[in-house]
């Protein structure tokens, strides 16, 4: 026999009771959800999953994921009554690894270009799908200022920052 300390009770009998409780919680929550007594943030509509063919791959993501950038092709596409909102599918004819790393973007807010694709393809790519490209955006004001102060530019006028 085990001994668990005070009680007689092992630290194992405690962990699978609190294993046990959250399981229970957890299918309770689901059971909520599936009967639709829990309200989602999203509707069913942006809830959805849809599939996109780029090049002859087929990709798969959330509605919701495409409406993160506003003013972008695939935000336009997914809006009510444009193609990926009311049938779920299309097909783009354009380059399946370019679009790998265009949809990461809508789903991380990282836009990275693929290292074996050239700046002009990546640039054309980013045109077509109507997403800034980072390379040609010049910077604004606030933006220089921003940088300088990440470099050790002083808060205010006439102070110096000791290094």
């Amino acid at each position: 026999e085990r001994s668990g300390g005070k009680g007689g009770s092992s630290g194992g009998d405690r962990a699978k009771g609190r294993y046990q409780s959250m399981a229970r919680r957890l299918h309770d929550d689901r059971f909520e959800i599936a009967r639709g007594d829990v309200a989602s943030p999203f509707s069913d509509r942006e809830s959805r999953i849809v599939s996109i063919d780029c090049g002859g791959k087929v990709f798969k993501t959330f509605l919701k994921t495409l409406l993160r950038h506003p003013g972008t092709l695939l935000y336009e596409l997914a809006q009510p009554a444009r193609e990926l909102c009311e049938d779920g599918a299309i097909f783009l004819d354009r380059d399946e690894w370019c679009f790998n790393a265009i949809l990461n973007y809508y789903r991380t807010d990282q836009l990275a270009q693929p290292t074996w694709v050239p700046d002009d393809m990546w640039h054309i790519e980013l045109v077509f799908f109507k997403i800034q490209n980072p390379l040609y955006q010049i910077p604004t004001s606030a933006d220089i200022d921003l940088h300088q102060l990440s470099l050790g530019k002083p808060d205010a006028p006439g102070l110096r920052k000791n290094l």
